[in-house]
């Protein structure tokens, strides 16, 4: 089950990347384990930011430049409890941002200082061949997480509409066309 997956990630602070179609959950999910365990999470869209989100503002420190974290960063160096940022769209980022990325919740540092045990890391994406705009997840970013690959059955699909109420029209049109779930054709 990926909610007890991404549960014991958590715990043992090992970063993970869900990926799966759009509109599987991933954000969800997400955020109902860091529910779950009592945790704060903040989510990030990976694909909007540029390297200076993830370095910080340069500041003259005299002979040199100091980086100066700003927003979210500034949020998790100074975290006492355990706090999730979940990092979104990570396929559609520039190999720069993940690159930079990855040293956040691998390395746990940002310039050289070491961010706080009770931060914990938590990605998603979809695949490059979801039609979602995918290029890639860069290795050195893929291979430094446990990755948890989710995919959908139409009956669990239906089972799922059914108890979140949606129109019975779309239920039977499923149960009937189990391709259609899987099909954007648009």
């Amino acid at each position: 089950d990926a909610m007890e997956y991404i549960k014991d990630c958590l715990e043992r602070n090992i970063p993970y990347i869900l990926v799966g179609p759009p509109g599987i959950g991933k954000t969800a999910l997400g955020e109902q384990a860091a529910k779950l365990i009592g945790m704060p999470d903040e989510a990030h869209q990976l694909s909007g930011y540029n390297p200076t989100h993830l370095t910080g503002l340069g500041a003259d420190a005299g002979d040199h430049a100091e980086f100066k974290p700003f927003g979210f960063l500034w949020r998790i160096m100074k975290a006492t409890t355990p706090t999730l940022i979940r990092f979104e769209d990570v396929g559609t980022a520039p190999a720069s941002v993940q690159s930079l990325a990855k040293e956040l919740f691998y390395a746990k540092t940002l310039n050289g200082v070491r961010i706080p045990d009770c931060v914990r890391f938590g990605m998603s994406t979809n695949s490059t061949t979801d039609r979602a705009g995918v290029t890639q997840v860069i290795t050195p970013f893929s291979t430094r997480c446990h990755i948890i690959r989710l995919t959908s059955r139409p009956d669990d699909w239906c089972n799922w509409a059914d108890k979140a109420g949606m129109p019975n029209e779309l239920v039977s049109y499923i149960s009937g066309f189990p391709k259609a779930l899987f099909e954007f054709n648009p």
